[in-house]
């Protein structure tokens, strides 16, 4: 009997594993629990409905028996669109902006590894397999810190930390290129050179005045002067701060700065900088008085600046008036990117300022979007409630 038993569940487990892998329907919480539970690493596919290279993965990759076998056996393996519910949460968290992505975390939720692109069914195995060595578990800031500078644990941690630490992501930039040995930039490193150089004073400055001709292939002529102009102006800026007073020397920075741009582009940037440590320094009456100058009536601005903008006024401005700027900006936003998001801050800028019926259509419309986009619908519903 127990040998029946024994051949019918060696049957039931190879018909299982030549389904391919087996992606587990878990949120990610339940990911990283079940994988401290079994002590295993996390696969993630990130994909969207819209890439082909996902879909060939899923279609030619994923359901090959081998895979499957040593996939379902080693990791916890999850999948979710980064366009929808928690996958926003998780493209954001990891820097996920290309398709498809396959990331491998820890048990902790700390990324040891991420692969963009498609892979076949042989190098997706072989990916797993190094993974898997021992040792091989150390999430990429934990290799960082025991020495490895290998080109990709530095590209992959600065995908992870310019949103969150530029100084390490300057810093990371930095040493990629003191060991760059490449005669042409690739996409990756066009975005590591400017999203980590600051000032026309870094390292990394110089490969960007170097390889001009590569980044613009990515960037119009006009767009890499924008880049460049920024990057002289901070170091302007930098050379006429004070670090430990945080005070700026405007009139020194300004004569220096109309030599190699306009005054009022010049005080334009510098309107930014001031908006910006405000901000940092959650000194918010300042920052909406500097906000306001930066982004007027909103002509100029783009949808994700105005709503970001317009949502810091309504957590914390009581002024009126000035609520009266970010309305404009949250219906400027509105118009650009009818998003759940989007509506609800609008509504309830609209209830601040005493606009109930606008805010009501507006709190229905936040709901009915985060139903129709499978995102929680809750605090536009509460919203609903203080709505007379």
């Amino acid at each position: 009997m127990k040998k029946i038993l024994s051949v019918i569940c060696t049957a039931l487990s190879v018909i299982c594993f030549a389904q391919g892998i087996q992606f587990e329907d878990l949120t990610y919480a339940q990911a990283i629990e079940k994988a401290r539970k079994e002590n295993k690493i996390i696969f993630i596919d990130a994909y969207t409905s819209w890439c082909g290279p996902c879909k060939l993965m899923e279609k030619n990759v994923f359901p090959d028996e081998k895979l499957g076998v040593y996939f379902n056996k080693n990791f916890i393996n999850v999948h979710y669109d980064m366009e929808k519910g928690e996958g926003r949460d998780i493209a954001r968290k990891f820097s996920v902006f290309s398709y498809p992505s396959l990331l491998f975390l820890n048990a902790q939720g700390e990324l040891i590894q991420k692969f963009v692109g498609y892979r076949d069914a042989e190098e997706l195995q072989g990916i797993g397999e190094m993974i898997n060595l021992p040792g091989q578990q150390q999430s990429l800031s934990e290799k960082y810190k025991n020495g490895d500078r290998s080109p990709e644990v530095l590209q992959n941690l600065f995908k992870l930390s310019f949103q969150t630490d530029r100084g390490l992501a300057k810093k990371i930039a930095g040493e990629y290129f003191q060991q760059w040995k490449g005669s042409q930039l690739s996409q990756d490193e066009i975005l590591m050179i400017l999203l980590g150089t600051e000032t026309s004073g870094d390292p990394t400055y110089k490969i960007f005045t170097s390889k001009k001709e590569d980044i613009t292939k990515m960037l119009s002529e006009k767009e890499y002067e924008s880049f460049d102009m920024n990057y002289q102006l901070n170091k302007i800026l930098d050379e006429n701060t004070d670090a430990a007073k945080h005070q700026i020397d405007e009139a020194k920075f300004l004569a220096a700065a109309v030599k190699i741009t306009s005054k009022a582009e010049a005080e334009d940037f510098l309107n930014h900088y001031r908006m910006n440590y405000y901000l940092s320094e959650k000194m918010y009456p300042e920052y909406a008085t500097a906000a306001i100058k930066v982004y007027g009536d909103g002509a100029s601005a783009n949808a994700k600046d105005l709503a970001r903008a317009a949502y810091i006024f309504s957590e914390n401005i009581k002024n009126k008036e000035m609520l009266n700027s970010a309305v404009i900006w949250a219906e400027k936003a509105m118009q650009q990117d009818e998003s759940a998001a989007n509506a609800y801050n609008l509504a309830k800028l609209y209830l601040l300022t005493g606009k109930n019926d606008a805010a009501k259509m507006y709190a229905d419309q936040a709901v009915y979007l985060a139903e129709q986009n499978h995102m929680d619908p809750t605090p536009a519903k509460e919203l609903l409630k203080k709505i007379k």
